[in-house]
């Protein structure tokens, strides 16, 4: 399984979901944390706003 995707699952959509990823480097390595957070009711311009 590469890093390109070769063997990735394919994107099914949640509702009420937001994927949060942070971006950074340790070692002079880029790395990335992705958390996926649910809020009943879904998501408004200002919440995804909030959460940049």
């Amino acid at each position: 399984m590469g890093a390109n995707g070769d063997n990735a699952m394919a994107f099914q959509p949640v509702p009420d979901t937001a994927e949060i990823v942070i971006e950074f480097f340790a070692n002079t390595v880029t790395m990335k944390n992705v958390l996926h957070a649910e809020k009943p009711g879904g998501y408004s311009l200002a919440d995804l706003q909030t959460l940049a």
